[in-house]
C-alpha cells in the first residue's frame, strides 16, 4: 500500500467553520475537494448537526474514496446509517465524535451504557462495518478499559498543537491504553485550541512520525483535519498538501 492509502480526511460541510475559532473568512472547500487537494484516499463525513443528503453523499464518496465513514450524532441515526452499506461497499466505519467529552457533547458516554454500545457494535459489525470513537489527549487519564469491548477502533487527537516531544510521549500512552483496538491519529492543520495557525514544521514532523507508527504496526492511519480549513491560506493545510505530494506515492 502507498502512504496516501493510509490517509483520511475529517470532512465537514463546506464553510462550516466560518466565524469559529478565529476563522473569519468563507471557505467553499467540500470534503471531496479536500480529498483531491490533500491527496488522501479515505474520508470521514461529520455533518456537525447539519441536515445532509446521506444517500447522495454516500454515492459520491463511494465513487471518489477507497473507504469512507459517517459519524453517529444521536442514537436514532444508527437506523439511517446501517442501510447505506448495501449500496456503498466502501462504507466501512461509523464513528462517535467527541464521545468522551461529556461536558460538551449531548451524544457522549453519559447517554450510553456499556451494554447498549456492545449491542451497537454487534449490529454495525453484522452489517459489515466497524464502530469507532474519538479520544482526546486532554482526556488521556480517562480509564478506557471498560470500553475496549465496545469499539473496533479509536482515533486520537490533540486539541492544541503539541510539541514533538509531547506528541511522541502521549501517542505512546494512547497505544498502551488501547490494546486490541485499531487506531488512527488525527493531524490538525489548524491549532483550534489556541485559535491560531498550526506550525507547518510541526505538521510535517507529526506526519513523518505517524508513518513510523504505521510501519511499526502501532496505528492504521492518519486523519487530516479538515477540508473546512481549506481556502483560508493556512500554512498547516498547505504543509499537508506539500507533504502528501512528496510522500503519498511511497510504499509503506
Amino acid at each position: 500500500m502507498k502512504i496516501r492509502d493510509h490517509l483520511w480526511i475529517w470532512g465537514h460541510p463546506e464553510n462550516s467553520l466560518h466565524h469559529l475559532f478565529g476563522l473569519e473568512h468563507e471557505s467553499h472547500v467540500t470534503p471531496i475537494d479536500g480529498i483531491h487537494e490533500l491527496g488522501a484516499r479515505n474520508l470521514f463525513y461529520i455533518p456537525m448537526g447539519r441536515k445532509v443528503d446521506r444517500n447522495a453523499l454516500s454515492a459520491e464518496m463511494q465513487k471518489e474514496c477507497n473507504r469512507f465513514g459517517w459519524s453517529i450524532e444521536n442514537p436514532e441515526m444508527l437506523a439511517e446509517l446501517l442501510p447505506l452499506k448495501a449500496d456503498n461497499p466502501s462504507l466501512g466505519i461509523l464513528i462517535f465524535d467527541d464521545f468522551f467529552r461529556t461536558e460538551e457533547n449531548e451524544n457522549s458516554i453519559d447517554h450510553y451504557s456499556i451494554e447498549s454500545l456492545v449491542d451497537f457494535r454487534k449490529k454495525i459489525n453484522a452489517a459489515g462495518m466497524e464502530l469507532w470513537a474519538v479520544f482526546y489527549e486532554r482526556d488521556i487519564e480517562f480509564d478506557l478499559t471498560p470500553f475496549l469491548t465496545c469499539f473496533d477502533g479509536m482515533t486520537f487527537w490533540f486539541w492544541s498543537q503539541p510539541t514533538i516531544e509531547q506528541y511522541e510521549s502521549t501517542i505512546v500512552r494512547f497505544i498502551e491504553k488501547t490494546p486490541g483496538l485499531k487506531r488512527m491519529v488525527g493531524c490538525y492543520l489548524y491549532d483550534f485550541g489556541r485559535e491560531k495557525s498550526a506550525d507547518p514544521k510541526l505538521v510535517e514532523r507529526e506526519l513523518n512520525r505517524d508513518m513510523d507508527f504505521i510501519r511499526d504496526g502501532k496505528i492504521d492511519g492518519v486523519i487530516l483535519h479538515t477540508n473546512a480549513v481549506g481556502g483560508y491560506g493556512e500554512p498547516g493545510y498547505d504543509a499537508a498538501i506539500k507533504w502528501v505530494a512528496e510522500n503519498g506515492d511511497k510504499e509503506i
